[in-house]
């Protein structure tokens, strides 16, 4: 248990332009990272459920060219080493990403100190919120494709054709009952911005209208129990959900669970709803240690 302990502490970085410190050793060690193909970062965003690890899952977010992770208490950022689809943690780990047939990021390695420890990709199945929306298309012989969550479930309505997408093992990718092939494509703050349908060999692609409204339902203060601040205020601002403690200011990103969402790496934020589905508290996990907050 030290060990698998030690593994997951060598996973506590923080990154200083292009020169990186690390944390988990005795001492700290400074040296150059090379940044190459940040721009693709996005395609390991995700939840991998681990084996043998002290946490469950890690969860993955790229945002501003860096790679964050989430692994139980510990939260940093990955560095890409020269060869495709490895990172470095610390000179300690390697984390290397597997991909399937279709060339689609499936799972992870973590090896360290001689051991080596797997996680599968997890298909976004609790995401779907993420998705929800509607969708102006092109070509097609219906103006929209409206996505809504329906019971735990992702459902279309496209015209007089309706039914459920299925999740596939790649990211952002569905089926519509055998008939369509649907993937959605992201903006470069890895929110969802178009749907893309395959039908016959024929591609039609559809712009999400804005929706601000989703995020609004966040918006307000909060009063908080046990940190320094006594009220913690979010704002939605161009669809997009900004948080304000004592002045300081970031851009919540979403996670795949619901009402789930990470603070540039530092703290996680869970969201509770009443019966009604109104947002009615928030949850702030930080360096172990969770925080309750009521909306005011």
């Amino acid at each position: 248990m030290n060990k698998l302990i030690l593994v997951a502490n060598c996973l506590i970085i923080t990154a200083v332009s292009s020169s990186a410190v690390y944390a988990g050793t005795s001492e700290l060690t400074q040296f150059q990272v090379s940044r190459a193909d940040t721009a693709n970062f996005k395609e390991y965003a995700g939840k991998y459920k681990m084996q043998g690890t002290p946490f469950e899952y890690v969860e993955l977010t790229a945002k501003d060219g860096k790679l964050h992770y989430v692994a139980g208490e510990y939260r940093g950022e990955l560095l890409p080493k020269p060869a495709k689809d490895e990172f470095d943690a610390n000179g300690q780990a390697t984390v290397k990403f597997t991909r399937d047939t279709n060339g689609m990021i499936n799972g992870m390695g973590l090896n360290a100190q001689g051991e080596n420890f797997s996680g599968t990709r997890q298909v976004p199945e609790m995401g779907i919120s993420s998705y929800v929306g509607k969708y102006k298309m092109e070509g097609l012989p219906f103006e929209y494709i409206e996505l809504t969550d329906k019971s735990g479930k992702l459902h279309y309505v496209a015209g007089d054709n309706q039914g459920d997408l299925t999740a596939l093992s790649g990211k952002d990718q569905f089926d519509a009952n055998g008939q369509a092939a649907v993937n959605f494509t992201r903006d470069a703050s890895d929110n969802v911005s178009t749907m893309v349908v395959n039908i016959q060999g024929q591609r039609y692609v559809g712009k999400r209208e804005a929706a601000a409204n989703s995020m609004a339902a966040y918006a307000g203060q909060y009063k908080m129990e046990g940190l320094p601040f006594e009220t913690m205020e979010i704002k939605s601002v161009d669809g997009k959900l900004i948080i304000n403690a004592m002045g300081d200011e970031g851009e919540l990103t979403p996670l795949s669970a619901p009402d789930q969402f990470d603070a540039a790496g530092r703290a996680t934020l869970k969201f509770t709803r009443n019966a009604g589905g109104q947002v009615t508290g928030v949850t702030l996990d930080a360096q172990g240690q969770s925080f309750g907050g009521v909306k005011k």
